[in-house]
């Protein structure tokens, strides 16, 4: 490795940070003894060593924080709210090793490292290693608003909490209709300061309401504003999405997921590959096809977190009224049956040995984190947990990492006094969409007007009014196969037509390392050709984890990084 990549902390051990990409900068400072880095940004102009460790994480942004204090003989590490910027760790008995791109540090450090079953079991269930596992056993996450400080002395660890959610779970009786105001306040306020250092504000239109609240925002303060909107060729995302634009004066740029995309699908997967680290196996690959054609010069208004303001969207951890009064097991019991099928699925295309290997890590790693919440908040409350921690964690932290090499990247919807605000809202008050069609009605009368892609009519509108127009959706979708009503996705479309041959893609690997069950990947692949979303699906994260672990391969030499039945997968 490049000397000038390494950072080394010593004192009668050592702390060793990998910067090959360069992330972490030297702040300046007047005190010898102390040396300070970041990695990442925040929007306040705040020095970093200028205040505490609760303060700082609590900064607007996706940030590292390392100080370095000779005189204490320790390293202290600040990580930002949620944990967006990655950092890993990496431990023996003599010395701890970061980085914060995990490659790097598997190559290094990694070699002898087994396969952590549990983290892939969850990775074939929930699409994410819960919790703070990696693929590989030595090698763990540093968590979101965590404060680590380490004795060169005694390589001593002490981890603490910088905020906790569950304290504004705990007892949510604020009311809507009192802290609307508020609440609009708070998100302007955030909006103002994701885009203050820049002379344009991006926005990725969807056709849906959480990045029109974006772009009305960017409009209200005055900003100009560029739309990016991609999707399925003749769905309403992509007719919405310009439309909404034209109307509002705005700029779109639009690069729809057409055949240039299939043709490109298998360098994307690698790219996405490279990005999300092997921390989610969710699909980036259609922002990574957008962000070809974002200018780099703006800031990206990205409309992840919305969901904690309208629960029962929160993907795969949503509030239901099957919820409202479970407790105990019944909650892990209800959540887990989403998981369930495609979980079963997934682990029937590994060989026996693998599948005993897998077990059911995934349901009793997911009981274990739904048992420990349970003793802090409510089941509303848990789920908001389970989003912040597994989902925001990880899935947005994947996305935030592919867009960070395009473009700065924030988030809005996560400026930390409105997440604060919004998490002390009653449960019953953010079932609907209530914040979404009120932020629009005070910010842009035309988009707070015009209808939703995901449901083909206006915000706001009846439970039966979306009701039926879902149900012609479906039908018309399974009679006709139009791409009406699709959003962002047609896996089944997209792995039939790629230029990769994904019988080949299999059996090579399989050659390698033969750790697939191949009759079960070829009834999958049947199904997929005649359109089966959840096969296709089921393929993508297999092909997803096939590129990566080849990847992990190449970073560790001769090391197999998946081998049945000895240990390791």
């Amino acid at each position: 490795m490049n000397e000038e990549a390494v950072i080394s902390f010593k004192g009668n051990f050592e702390v060793i940070l990998l910067d090959g990409a360069g992330d972490f900068t030297l702040c300046p400072s007047v005190d010898d003894a102390c040396r300070s880095y970041l990695a990442g940004t925040y929007c306040e102009d705040i020095d970093p060593d200028s205040v505490g460790s609760e303060e700082l994480s609590s900064l607007f942004g996706q940030f590292v924080f390392l100080k370095y204090e000779s005189n204490f003989r320790r390293v202290t590490i600040v990580t930002d709210r949620f944990g967006l910027f990655p950092l890993y760790i990496w431990r023996n008995d003599e010395r701890i090793v970061l980085s914060s791109d995990f490659f790097v540090l598997a190559r290094h450090y990694g070699s002898k490292s087994a396969m952590n079953w549990g983290a892939l079991s969850d990775i074939l269930a929930f699409n994410v290693p819960l919790n703070e596992r990696t693929t590989l056993s030595d090698i763990n996450v540093i968590p979101g608003a965590s404060e680590v400080i380490i004795d060169l002395d005694t390589l001593e660890v002490c981890s603490r909490k910088l905020w906790n959610p569950a304290q504004f779970l705990l007892n949510p009786t604020l009311n809507f209709e009192e802290v609307k105001e508020r609440l609009v306040e708070k998100f302007l306020e955030g909006i103002k300061l994701a885009t203050a250092k820049f002379p344009v504000a991006n926005v990725t239109l969807s056709g849906g309401a959480d990045s029109r609240c974006l772009m009305a925002a960017s409009l209200r303060i005055g900003k100009p504003t560029v739309a990016y909107s991609t999707g399925v060729p003749g769905s309403r995302a992509l007719e919405y999405a310009s439309e909404m634009a034209a109307l509002c004066g705005v700029q779109s740029v639009c690069k729809p997921l057409d055949d240039n995309f299939v043709d490109e699908f298998e360098l994307l997967m690698q790219g996405c590959c490279n990005s999300s680290q092997g921390m989610s196996f969710s699909s980036e690959l259609e922002a990574m096809w957008l962000s070809q054609v974002v200018e780099p010069h703006g800031v990206l208004l990205h409309g992840a977190f919305a969901e904690l303001y309208k629960i029962q969207k929160m993907h795969s951890y949503a509030y239901s009224i099957e919820f409202r009064t479970l407790k105990g097991r019944a909650v892990v019991e209800l959540l887990w049956r989403r998981f369930k099928e495609r979980y079963e699925q997934r682990r029937s295309c590994f060989a026996p040995a693998c599948q005993a290997g897998l077990g059911h890590e995934a349901y009793k790693n997911l009981a274990g984190k739904i048992s420990f919440y349970q003793q802090l908040v409510d089941t509303p409350g848990v789920l908001q947990l389970l989003y912040i921690e597994e989902f925001i964690g990880k899935v947005v932290k994947a996305s935030w990492n592919m867009w960070r090499k395009r473009t700065t990247v924030m988030f809005p919807f996560a400026y930390p006094p409105l997440i604060d605000l919004i998490l002390q809202v009653r449960t019953t008050d953010k079932i609907g969409n209530d914040f979404v069609v009120y932020l629009l009605r005070k910010t842009n009368r035309i988009l707070a007007e015009y209808p939703d892609s995901n449901t083909g009519v206006k915000l706001g509108a009846t439970w039966a009014r979306r009701e039926a127009v879902h149900v012609i959706d479906y039908v018309t979708k399974r009679l006709f196969h139009p791409k009406r009503a699709f959003e962002h996705q047609d896996f089944s479309h997209w792995l039939s037509r790629t230029p990769a041959d994904l019988e080949t893609v299999f059996r090579r690997y399989q050659e390698k390392r033969p750790v697939f069950d191949m009759e079960a990947i070829g009834v999958l692949m049947g199904k997929s050709r005649v359109g089966d979303d959840m096969a296709s699906r089921t393929l993508f994260v297999l092909w997803a984890w096939i590129l990566f672990d080849e990847k992990m391969a190449s970073c560790k030499g001769d090391f197999k990084a998946t081998e049945c039945g000895k240990g390791e997968l």
